[in-house]
């Protein structure tokens, strides 16, 4: 098993969700902050990802496979008890039809989800969906809820040729209503991964970037 990465703690702070590889397929493993031994989330899935907390800390939501569905399900960690089913699609997925959890604001209100290319909000229970933001590309996953709960923040990659190419940007979940807060340097290559801090005031992210040089060959005999 290879540990990959981690899909965030418990807001409680006393459990960590790790996206780890087991056999060739991403699965979804649970730890104590303290450490200790990785415990499978879901044992009945071929794969399980994108996992993302409730506010109280007794529930995570994520996708995982089944036979030939896709799943987005909710679970209670450490309880006996089936998932339950939020949405479900065949597979494989030709459709775009996954709906990959990003978050959950701390009012519990809503889940943030990955769709086809746009920014996807959901009631907790599945029976409602709307979109937030589109386009979304998956490859800039930046984005969360603010402290309340009330906007979702996204790292946005500006390629229309008007304005800085990287902007943050505060989508009101109410109203979808969006400002700039801030342009940000056109040195980013690649951005993933957010994460909240405590205080509401800043985030935490990775980016990543490639320098190029143009060079010149001269005095080059080519064949």
């Amino acid at each position: 098993m290879t540990v990959k990465m981690s899909r965030g703690r418990a807001p409680d702070g006393t459990r960590l969700l790790i996206d780890a590889d087991r056999a060739g397929a991403s699965q979804l493993m649970l730890s104590t902050s303290s450490g200790g031994n990785l415990v499978p989330l879901d044992d009945k899935a071929s794969l399980s990802d994108s996992g993302a907390w409730s506010p109280d800390s007794q529930w995570i939501v994520y996708v995982r496979s089944v036979g030939h569905e896709g799943q987005l399900v909710k679970v209670r960690p450490g309880s006996s008890a089936a998932p339950e089913t939020l949405k479900k699609w065949p597979l494989p997925d030709t459709q775009n039809q996954a709906r990959r959890p990003l978050g959950w604001s701390s009012d519990g209100a809503w889940i943030l989800a990955q769709g086809n290319k746009e920014l996807l909000l959901l009631s907790p229970d599945g029976s409602v969906e709307r979109i937030l933001d589109t386009p979304f590309n998956p490859v800039y996953q930046v984005v969360g809820f603010s402290r309340d709960g009330h906007q979702v923040l996204r790292l946005f990659h500006n390629v229309r040729g008007a304005g800085a190419e990287w902007q943050l940007l505060s989508i009101d979940v109410a109203t979808g209503k969006k400002r700039v807060l801030a342009d940000l340097p056109p040195s980013i290559g690649e951005a993933h991964h957010f994460s909240m801090h405590p205080d509401g005031k800043r985030f935490f992210t990775a980016v990543s970037n490639w320098p190029y040089d143009i060079w010149v060959l001269e005095g080059f005999a080519g064949k």
